[in-house]
């Protein structure tokens, strides 16, 4: 009975040691900075909010988001100040029912406009489709297509949208300007604190950026504490 009694309050002192760590780690003067996916339901775990179908039918079965019908399409605005490198990804899904083939187009203008870049998935092949992309406004319209004429389905999962280092196409988070982690702040990944060896501090004429080396999901969270 004496070992059940004291075993919650060890777990409870540890947890508040802990916290108590935490809450040392971050001083008064360093300023919290969040990240997360730019794309809003990329997960499509229970329906389609977020997503604004332009033609044919849109739906979720078994946890993917279906396009069914010729040439139909659904999209979304993330928010892309101009002239920043990025990287949308996909993982989408062609069967023996799919004569279409899936693609992302990327349009600056709206549903309508003219789309400047996009990227078409193999037909019949199960795949992850990415496209790196320079942002040309501070709305990004992400269009999920199935880009055909014929009648039929494709099925999407997991569509992110990340700043990306230009040179790899790898996704980073820019922190304000003239801020850094270094050795005073704190990075913490989905409730996590990473450990240095988690992850690259980038800083390049005064502009600080953090490359994970695990790269992030469609629902992973950042919270950041830089200081200047």
């Amino acid at each position: 009975m004496a070992a059940a009694g004291t075993s919650p309050a060890l777990n409870l002192r540890e947890k508040l040691a802990e916290l108590a760590g935490l809450k040392q780690r971050v001083s008064p003067d360093l300023v919290r900075c969040d990240f997360t996916n730019l794309v809003t339901n990329g997960g499509f775990d229970t329906d389609t909010t977020g997503w604004t179908s332009a033609s044919g039918s849109q739906s979720v079965v078994s946890g993917r988001f279906r396009l069914t019908d010729p040439a139909a399409m659904s999209h979304q605005a993330a928010k892309t100040p101009v002239g920043r490198y990025y990287t949308v990804s996909a993982d989408k899904w062609t069967t023996v029912d799919t004569p279409g083939s899936a693609a992302i187009y990327l349009d600056n203008d709206g549903i309508y406009g003219s789309s400047f870049a996009s990227v078409t998935g193999t037909n019949g092949l199960d795949e992850t489709i990415t496209l790196p992309f320079i942002s040309r406004s501070s709305d990004t319209f992400i269009q999920l297509r199935q880009n055909t004429g014929t009648a039929g389905y494709v099925e999407f999962d997991n569509v992110s949208v990340y700043e990306a280092d230009p040179s790899d196409d790898a996704p980073w988070l820019r922190l304000p300007y003239g801020y850094k982690v270094g050795q005073r702040g704190m990075i913490v990944r989905d409730g996590v604190v990473l450990h240095p060896s988690d992850y690259t501090e980038i800083t390049d004429s005064g502009q600080t950026f953090i490359k994970p080396i695990v790269a992030p999901g469609v629902s992973t969270e950042f919270s950041i504490w830089a200081g200047a």
